[in-house]
C-alpha cells in the first residue's frame, strides 16, 4: 500500500473503533502523521516482525535456508534469504529472512552474504541442515559453488536443487530438443502476441467466442522459466481453437501475413494433435509442480509422485488421452481436412515424450539422504515391521554426523510407543511430540532426541527456492 494513504488508514481504523489508533488524535496541533513518523512506525513494526522471526528460529534445533538472486528495477542484484524452522508449537514455519544489495553475485560473494545475514541474526550454521537453490551453476556448481562453499562449513547440510526449477528444465529441454515442438513454440509465441497486442483481434476473437458459446478466453503467453505458462497458454488455445480459426479466416487479408501465417499453422493437422498432446499431458506435470510448491510435503510421495507421472507420459506415446481422441472432430468442426495421423506427428509424439520422459528421469535423480529421510513419513505404514528403518537411520547417522547405535536404539524405542499411539502419525502429528510445548511433559525429545533432529531435518528440508515464497 503506498505510504501516502497512511492517514486514511488511520482514520478508517478510528471510525471502526480502534482504541489505541485514537489517541494519535488526543492533541489538536499533534496528528503523528508526518512522513517521519510513518517511517518511524514502519521501522518499529519491521523491528518488531523480525526479532520475533529471528528468536523463534534461533530457539529451533534445525533450519533451512531458500535463497534466489532477483534485479530490481534497477537492475541491481540482490538475494533473497528465507528460512524454514520448526516453531515452539511444533510446527514448520516459512518466514522471510532479508533481502541484501549484492554489488558482484559470484560464489565468494554471495557466500559471503549468506553467512554474514546468518551471523546478523545469531543463527549458527552449524544448525542450518538443507540450503536449496534454483540450479544456476553459481549456487550448485560441484566445485566452487554457494552449497559446495557452505558445505565445506557444515559437511551436514543437505543441498537441494528446487525442484520446481527441475521440472521446468527438464520441459524445456525436451521442447529444445525436438524441431516439431520447438515449431509449435513458436506458433504459442506468435499466437499471443497476435491477440495481446492488437485490441482490434482481441475483441474480435472475443465476439466470434460469443457467437460459438465459448468462454471468452484470452490467449495466454506460455514461457519455460515461467512454472505453470504452458499449460495455461495450451489450454486456452485448445478450448477455443474452432473460435481462433474462424477469427483469423475472417481477419486475415494479403496485408496481414502475420495472421495467415498463424492460420496456416492452426489449420494443419499436425499442429492441432500436438496442441491437443500437450493439452492431455501439461496437467499431469502441472500436477507435479504444484505438489513441489505445497508447504509441507511429505518426503515419502516425492518418488511416487514422480514415478506416477512418468508413467502417464509413457502410456501417452501410444494410447490418446482425451483431448487427443477429439482431433477429428475438432477438424470437422474447424473445416480442416480429417485424415489419419501422419507419420511426422508420430515420431514427434514419439520423440517429445521419450525425451521428456528422460530429461524428468535424469533431473530427478535426488541424493541419498533425502531417499532416507523419507523413511520418517510414518502415515502410511499400517503395520510396522521390525527392524523398520534401521538401514536408513544407520545412513542418517553417517551424514549428519552421530552415533550410528545410539540413533538407531532410539529410533527403534521410538517406533515401539508409535505402534502403541493411537495418533495419527503424520509428520506434523509427531513434531508437535517433540517439539510442541504443551507435549513437553511427555518427553519425546529427551528420551529421543537424535530421532526428533532427524525429524526437524526432514521437516524444514525446502524443495522450492524462495522464488516459491514470493510467488505464493
Amino acid at each position: 500500500m503506498p505510504i501516502d494513504l497512511f492517514n486514511d488508514l488511520i482514520d478508517l481504523c478510528i471510525d471502526t473503533r480502534s482504541e489505541s489508533l485514537a489517541k494519535l488524535q488526543l492533541v489538536k496541533n499533534a496528528t503523528y502523521s508526518s512522513w517521519d513518523i510513518v517511517d518511524d512506525l514502519l521501522t518499529i513494526l519491521s523491528d518488531e516482525v523480525k526479532t520475533t522471526v529471528t528468536e523463534e528460529v534461533q530457539r529451533s534445533l534445525s533450519f533451512s535456508t531458500m535463497v534466489d538472486e532477483v534485479c530490481d528495477k534497477r537492475t541491481e542484484k540482490h538475494l533473497a534469504i528465507c528460512v524454514r524452522y520448526v516453531s515452539t508449537e511444533g510446527a514448520v514455519k516459512t518466514s522471510f529472512l532479508s533481502d541484501t544489495a549484492i554489488p558482484e553475485a559470484n560464489a565468494e560473494n554471495l557466500t559471503r552474504k549468506i553467512v554474514g545475514e546468518l551471523e546478523r541474526h545469531n543463527l549458527l550454521i552449524q544448525n542450518m541442515t538443507g540450503f536449496t537453490s534454483d540450479g544456476a551453476a553459481v549456487f550448485l556448481g560441484k566445485k566452487t559453488g554457494v552449497g559446495k562453499r557452505l558445505k565445506d562449513l557444515n559437511p551436514h547440510m543437505v543441498t537441494t536443487h528446487c525442484m520446481d526449477h527441475r521440472l521446468a528444465l527438464a520441459c524445456r529441454d525436451s521442447y529444445a530438443s525436438v524441431p516439431g515442438m520447438k515449431k509449435l513454440d513458436e506458433t504459442l509465441e506468435h499466437l499471443h502476441k497476435y491477440y495481446k497486442y492488437s485490441a482490434k483481434n482481441a475483441a474480435s476473437l472475443k465476439e466470434v467466442q460469443k457467437a460459438f458459446s465459448e468462454a471468452p478466453l484470452a490467449i495466454k503467453q506460455a514461457k519455460h522459466h515461467r512454472w505453470l505458462s504452458h499449460e495455461n497458454a495450451v489450454a486456452s488455445i485448445v478450448r477455443s481453437y474452432k473460435s481462433l480459426v474462424a477469427n483469423l479466416e475472417s481477419n486475415t487479408i494479403g496485408s496481414d501475413p502475420v495472421g495467415n501465417g498463424l492460420l496456416k499453422s492452426l489449420r494443419n493437422p499436425d499442429c492441432l494433435r500436438l496442441l491437443l498432446l500437450l493439452a492431455d499431458i501439461l496437467p499431469h506435470v502441472t500436477g507435479l509442480s504444484l505438489f513441489f510448491q505445497r508447504k509441507n510435503i511429505n518426503l515419502g510421495m516425492v518418488k511416487s509422485m514422480v514415478d506416477k507421472t512418468l508413467r502417464t507420459v509413457q502410456t501417452r506415446e501410444t494410447s490418446d488421452g482425451p483431448w487427443l481422441q477429439k482431433a477429428e472432430k475438432l477438424m470437422a468442426d474447424c473445416g480442416i481436412p480429417v485424415e489419419q495421423p501422419s507419420a511426422k506427428f508420430s515420431s514427434t509424439r514419439r520423440d517429445f515424450l521419450q525425451a521428456l520422459r528422460a530429461n524428468i528421469e535424469g533431473r530427478f535423480e535426488d541424493t541419498d539422504v533425502i531417499e532416507n529421510l523419507s523413511v520418517l513419513e510414518l502415515q502410511d505404514q499400517e503395520f510396522i515391521p521390525t527392524f523398520y528403518g534401521d538401514l536408513e537411520m544407520e545412513a542418517l547417522a553417517e551424514y549428519f554426523g552421530v552415533e550410528s547405535e545410539t540413533l538407531t536404539c532410539q529410533w527403534q524405542g521410538f517406533l515401539e510407543l508409535i505402534k502403541m499411539s493411537e495418533a495419527p502419525r503424520t509428520m506434523r502429528n509427531i513434531l508437535h511430540l517433540f517439539y510442541g510445548e504443551n507435549h513437553a511433559d511427555k518427553g519425546f525429545l529427551a528420551q529421543f532426541p537424535l530421532v526428533g533432529r532427524m525429524f526437524a531435518a526432514a521437516s524444514v528440508l525446502p524443495l522450492s527456492t524462495a522464488e516459491w515464497v514470493f510467488s505464493s
